[in-house]
């Protein structure tokens, strides 16, 4: 199998001896590694990437020969040693010796330290994040997934130190000045992107009650909160093996929580986990919605363990077989351990809704995205990666069925262990098991960018339907040279009967469907039923009113529900449909029971309330007025009140319906969320539920002053409120519309000792839904756009979110021509693409509000909510 690979291939590594020694006073790292090649090419030079390393010296040491000619490429982010007296032969193994110091740093990627307090004293943890390209910041080495290799790891640190690798302890040997070494058991072949070091003062939980020791790490005193992580770890890994029919191959498996971590990460044996996405505090036990965010995280470092790390992608353009495959699995197994949680449901929101909202943007990208350049990875860790790769994921396992899929996973897994993969191999595998060309099917889908748009024409005289499939983008302009892929769509037609028949595969430009021969009529039929397939669905005009009223007959699931309502505001917010459709579609659902269909209309209602923000009052005002009528009898039928003997549904849809009065400045949800917060700042923390806490801060934000604002940042500086409630009121933070407020909210987010860089983002998340918070902020970013830029790193599209956050809520196309003349001379390739999806997103804005304007004005009119 070929390699796709920056590096030259005239060696391969085979295993590194490295050791390392990070200093906490001037955060250097003094480091030795040597690296045993095999020689697959006659040559007389090594290149390996090295990025910002000093470099001492480098020597053979078969032949003890010191390379006198090393040469940096800063832009490949490599370093050559020829040795020019020496030649290298096919099949020699030789070992390059290096001496060299890096750099301990502090912008969360690489090999990184976190500075906190301990009793006013300043401690510090060291942590690395590796994935994608950022183990060359800290020792030299071949920094690409497909030259796996075994490590031999040693961590010179001070005694008192808690020292974590991959692999389980080999020996401690102690050293002078109350130093020791830590050596650790080699890996198994192992991608360098998976390393994994920590370093600091730690303490763990621990339980025996898998096949080897699974211990939960945190900062001492914390250990204790990562209860449930560590429960829920073994219940996983117990699972998984049975599932792969594959054991978890290394000796230990540490999961370890650090302060200021971004995210998770899932290192092979050592996962490195943010405090937030693991810890379960005192008070939130029964915080259902904590512990799914908690558990949708852990499962998906755990099926990481096999699927990207056991058996690795070959190069990053096939990322989403890793995060893809992780996402599915969060869900999968989260639904199979909790289905009380109803997963299954917002499911549809959370994953498909998602990747068919960001795959509808020109600036969209494929699921296998060709990678030309290292400095294009970190931008595809995005929803297309995730959310579209866990989609197409569930497309098979629904045309399959679970035991076959599954069964072509396990088959692919054991025949790849250790080694890495192309796609193509998943899909071979899963035609093999099941007798059906995946591989064709499959191919286009991530092969291709987007996703179609079905059209239906109905003929009562044949009884039958004509669909047609044309590229869909949410700016309505799609050329003739966009719209020739034909996409293999899974049409699952639901008729009268609830029968679903998944056998047809629309595969070509235009199908016609008799009903008749499906024992079926156009009284009652529905295209892409439970709402799986990624494609939109456009029906005749009245057909929009018959599918409103089966909904509520009770002729669709909840996930019917769910994607019709999507498919209804995609298609008017795009142009395909009048926004009429969407409200009247939903304004006869006031009645609706489940929460997850509740969620998703009034998501897509704000998301209309969004691109109205700019304009007249009236319109926003009659907007608020019909979500009043739709929400009224409801909230007030059920209240507020968060009761124990609420269900996990009921306790969601009073959440979400509270929140959405609130947004429409309702005046007892306002008054009581007054009271109710006044109480909580005079020292009763039992007068808000913990999932009402994120609403009362953010309405008191909204209608609040400097007094309120003044009561939260004190809240927000005590070391003893929990991190959880931290983050919330840093999002707070950024809800206040009085201006002064929000410039103060601007000034502290670039600095340390207020906000961690991990939680850069969290107030633009409130900032860009108020219009003083998106002009301001706009204004800010480009006053202080080197200091932006100096601060915010672009690992993990970091940067290119912060600039998303800035821009994208515009809706004039004014607005874009004003930020690309802000952003003509900046060097723009490392957030290119999130630049482009802020393009792409006020294009849609402007061009529905010059279509759509008058329609909305004119239906809330009609029916009474604008005067």
């Amino acid at each position: 199998m070929s390699i796709h690979t920056e590096l030259p291939t005239n060696v391969k590594p085979l295993v590194y001896d490295l050791s390392l020694e990070p200093n906490f006073t001037n955060f250097k790292v003094h480091g030795n590694v040597k690296i045993q090649l095999k020689v697959l090419e006659e040559s007389n030079f090594i290149t390996l990437n090295s990025y910002k390393i000093d470099i001492h010296d480098a020597h053979i040491i078969e032949t003890t020969q010191y390379s006198n000619d090393i040469t940096f490429n800063d832009s490949n982010q490599s370093v050559t040693f020829k040795f020019p007296h020496t030649q290298f032969h096919i099949d020699d193994l030789i070992t390059i010796d290096i001496n060299f110091t890096s750099t301990l740093n502090d912008s969360m990627d690489g090999f990184y330290y976190y500075q906190y307090k301990d009793q006013d004293k300043t401690k510090y943890v060291a942590v690395t994040q590796f994935e994608p390209i950022y183990t060359r910041t800290s020792f030299p080495c071949f920094d690409e997934p497909n030259f796996k290799a075994i490590f031999n790891i040693s961590l010179i640190t001070e005694n008192h130190l808690t020292v974590l690798s991959n692999s389980d302890v080999k020996k401690i040997i102690p050293q002078e000045n109350n130093k020791k070494i830590t050596s650790f058991n080699p890996t198994p072949l192992i991608s360098t992107y998976l390393l994994s070091f920590v370093i600091g003062e730690l303490d763990y939980i621990e339980s025996k009650e898998f096949h080897i020791p699974i211990r939960f790490y945190a900062l001492k005193g914390n250990q204790q909160k990562g209860k449930f992580v560590l429960e829920l770890t073994i219940k996983t890994l117990n699972y998984l093996e049975n599932l792969f029919n594959l054991k978890y191959p290394l000796a230990k498996l540490d999961y370890v929580a650090i302060p200021g971590y971004l995210g998770a990460m899932e290192n092979w044996g050592c996962i490195i986990s943010s405090e937030i996405d693991a810890f379960i505090e005192e008070q939130d036990h029964e915080n259902i919605s904590l512990k799914q965010d908690i558990a949708e995280t852990v499962i998906h470092e755990l099926a990481h363990q096999w699927f990207g790390n056991l058996v690795t992608m070959d190069w990053w353009d096939g990322l989403w077989l890793n995060e893809g495959f992780a996402t599915f699995m969060s869900w999968f197994i989260s639904q199979k351990f909790h289905p009380d949680w109803k997963l299954n449901e917002s499911y549809i929101s959370k994953t498909i809704e998602v990747a068919l909202n960001i795959d509808s943007l020109r600036s969209s990208h494929p699921v296998e995205i060709p990678i030309n350049s290292s400095s294009d990875i970190d931008q595809i860790f995005d929803n297309i990666t995730y959310c579209k790769g866990s989609a197409l994921l569930t497309i098979v396992v629904n045309w399959l069925g679970e035991d076959v899929f599954f069964k072509g996973v396990s088959s692919y897994l054991n025949k790849f262990q250790y080694g890495t993969t192309k796609t193509l191999e998943l899909w071979d595998a899963l035609s093999k098991a099941s007798g059906k060309d995946v591989v064709e099917v499959m191919n286009v889908w991530t092969k291709e960018v987007g996703f179609p748009l079905v059209t239906i024409t109905e003929n009562h005289e044949t009884n039958s339907i004509t669909l047609r499939q044309n590229r869909f983008l949410s700016t309505f302009d799609v050329t003739p040279q966009e719209d020739e892929i034909i996409y293999p769509i899974f049409l699952n037609l639901k008729t009268l009967n609830n029968d679903i028949d998944h056998s047809i595969i629309m595969n070509t430009k235009e199908l016609e469907i008799n009903l008749t021969g499906l024992g079926a009529d156009l009284d009652f039929y529905k295209i892409n039923s439970n709402h799986i397939g990624l494609y939109r669905t456009s029906y005749p005009s009245d057909r929009w009113d018959k599918l409103s009223q089966a909904a509520r007959q009770g002729l669709l699931s909840i996930e019917d529900k769910i994607g019709l309502v999507g498919d209804a505001y995609s298609l008017s917010n795009a142009g395909y449909e009048k926004t009429s459709i969407f409200l009247n579609l939903i304004e006869g659902w006031s009645d609706e029971e489940n929460f997850a269909v509740w969620n998703e209309i009034l998501k897509k209602i704000e998301e209309l309330q969004k691109n109205l923000l700019f304009e007249d009052e009236k319109v926003i005002n009659g907007l608020d007025n019909f979500i009043k009528s739709l929400i009224n009898d409801k909230i007030h039928s059920l209240g507020w009140i968060i009761q124990d003997s609420d269900s996990i549904d009921l306790k969601n849809l009073k959440t979400i319906l509270f929140s959405t009065a609130s947004n429409v400045n309702d005046p007892e949800t306002i008054k009581w969320s007054f009271d109710t917060f006044e109480k909580y700042i005079n020292g009763d923390t039992h007068a808000i539920h913990s999932t009402l806490k994120p609403i009362i801060f953010r309405t008191v934000a909204k209608h609040g002053d400097e007094l309120q604002y003044n009561q939260l940042f004190k809240l927000y500086q005590d070391p003893s409120i929990p991190k959880d409630e931290r983050k919330i009121i840093l999002k707070t933070f950024g809800f206040f519309h009085n201006e002064n407020l929000i410039t103060r909210t601007l000034s502290i987010i670039l600095d340390p000792t207020i906000v961690d860089k991990s939680d850069i983002r969290i107030p633009f998340q409130a900032l860009r839904t108020h219009k003083s918070g998106i002009l301001l902020t706009w204004s800010w970013l480009q006053q202080n756009w080197d200091k932006i830029v100096e601060t915010i790193p672009s690992s993990f599209s970091l940067l290119g979110s912060i600039i998303k956050f800035s821009t994208s809520s515009f809706t004039s196309l004014d607005k874009i021509k004003e930020i690309e003349l802000f952003f003509k001379d900046k060097d723009t390739k490392k957030f290119n693409k999130s630049l482009a999806q802020s393009y792409d997103l006020i294009k849609s804005k402007a061009k529905w509000i010059e279509r759509e304007g008058k329609d909305v004005g004119d239906w809330l009119i009609e029916n009474g909510f604008k005067k």
